[in-house]
């Protein structure tokens, strides 16, 4: 799995950016993505080429936002 390319400087309230293949989905979710892991399984959500996930915060904010690369 992949962190966004480092392009930007961080910034306070700045969203995390990852780029998941399938293979790694499993680790992904019991790592970075622990916090995503079911709202990924309430959407059926799979990281899959040209999808994509926007996962909320339990306020509605964004938490982050995921990149299917695989399949």
């Amino acid at each position: 799995m992949a962190q966004g390319p480092g392009f930007a400087a961080e910034a306070d309230g700045a969203v995390p950016l990852y780029f998941v293949e399938t293979a790694e989905w499993d680790a992904f979710l019991n790592g970075p993505g622990a916090g995503a892991a079911a709202w990924a399984d309430t959407t059926g959500f799979k990281p899959q080429i040209g999808k994509s996930l926007l996962v909320p915060n339990a306020d509605g904010t964004l938490a982050m936002a995921i990149v299917g690369r695989g399949d």
